[in-house]
């Protein structure tokens, strides 16, 4: 990633990355979403793109740094799939158990994985 601002969620067991956040003014970037501002996170399922105004963006970084990672997985449990929503803490891909993917109707329907703490929820929705 090449933006300054940015925001690291870090695995509570392992220790290695969870998820990266950055926030990027149009321009800043390169892809399909160079010339819009926009969210990125990576590190966790691939990379999530959520078009964002730059002070948006910059403000959920902020409350990853705060420590608000409760509410932000309750308002967007897909961008914060990492967090686990029983015991409150962040994991990386390796550390989480993730199951395969599952389908309605021939149709992507979700994820579930369980956390080192034997939580399970939906990764990915």
């Amino acid at each position: 990633m090449s933006s300054d601002v940015r925001e690291t969620c870090l695995c509570s067991k392992c220790g290695k990355v969870a998820a990266e956040f950055a926030a990027f003014r149009a321009g800043e970037a390169t892809g399909f979403m160079a010339n819009r501002e926009h969210l990125l996170r990576t590190g966790w399922f691939g990379e999530l793109l959520r078009p964002a105004a730059y002070e948006s963006a910059v403000a959920l970084l902020e409350k990853i740094r705060a420590g608000e990672l409760i509410a932000l997985a309750k308002e967007d449990p897909d961008m914060f799939g990492f967090f686990c929503r029983k015991c409150s803490k962040s994991y990386c891909t390796a550390c989480w158990q993730i199951g395969p993917p599952e389908f309605d109707d021939g149709f992507y329907d979700c994820t579930r994985g369980t956390c080192p703490e034997c939580h399970e929820q939906v990764l990915d929705d």
